[in-house]
């Protein structure tokens, strides 16, 4: 009986074993599957993006004065192609999405075409031309009061213009952002009181109620006004914390 209890353990053990091993095995497997499909989404998001509104150019931020260039619609439709920094001057004036292919002009390919190659520039870039344009005017901008050191400036306002641009004039639905204070010892921001607004073209009065407080007197804030593709409009309040 002792025996058959001994054989039964070591039986009981190798399955176990087995089990364990097996699992491994698979647990192995899942992460190798789910570590390459993971790869295929990173490498399938690579490809910068640029947000820009109608009539803007992409920024000049590479200096691409050997390089060609060709601009595809949607469809894939080459409308636009030149060398070097020349890119920078294109106006994308109706909405969409583009992308940009970037070649060196010295190779060309087998059919007579510029050849792609790539080692200091993206291969392309996806361009989002937002129907919308955004413009803060900063330099009217107003505080119902100024702001104190250590009180709470929940009883002041920002009231702010906002100039917008619409393609064709069509009412566009837009989503505020929080406007975030920079400067020393500064935890202010400031909320939209209108979170979601309509518009069309024309000049609208924004406002925002601050929350927080500013620690340090005599700071000079900062706030970052942020438009609909992501660009930062920063507005220096001249006016040093009381």
């Amino acid at each position: 009986m002792q025996k058959l209890v001994v054989n039964c353990s070591i039986h009981f053990k190798t399955t176990i074993v087995s089990l364990l091993l097996g699992l491994g095995v698979f647990l192995t497997f899942t992460d190798w599957l789910y570590g390459a499909d993971r790869s295929k989404r990173l490498n399938e998001t690579e490809v910068p993006v640029v947000r820009i509104s109608f009539g803007e150019g992409i920024p000049g931020d590479l200096n691409l004065e050997t390089v060609g260039w060709k601009i595809l619609d949607v469809k894939g439709a080459g409308i636009a192609s030149g060398i070097g920094n020349s890119i920078y001057e294109y106006a994308f004036e109706t909405p969409g999405e583009y992308k940009i292919l970037f070649m060196t002009e010295q190779e060309e390919s087998h059919d007579g075409q510029l050849a792609c190659n790539h080692l200091h520039y993206p291969e392309e870039i996806l361009v989002m031309v937002s129907s919308l344009r955004m413009k803060y005017i900063l330099d009217e901008l107003k505080l119902t009061r100024e702001i104190i050191s250590n009180a709470n400036s929940n009883d002041i306002d920002i009231l702010v213009p906002l100039e917008i641009q619409s393609y064709a004039n069509v009412p566009l639905r837009i989503d505020l952002l929080d406007v975030h204070s920079h400067g020393i010892g500064t935890g202010i921001v400031a909320i939209p009181e209108g979170r979601s607004i309509v518009v069309g073209s024309g000049t609208y009065l924004l406002k925002y109620n601050l929350e927080g407080k500013a620690s340090q007197r005599d700071a000079i804030l900062m706030f970052d006004f942020i438009d609909n593709n992501g660009k930062v409009q920063c507005y220096t309040h001249m006016n040093p914390v009381k």
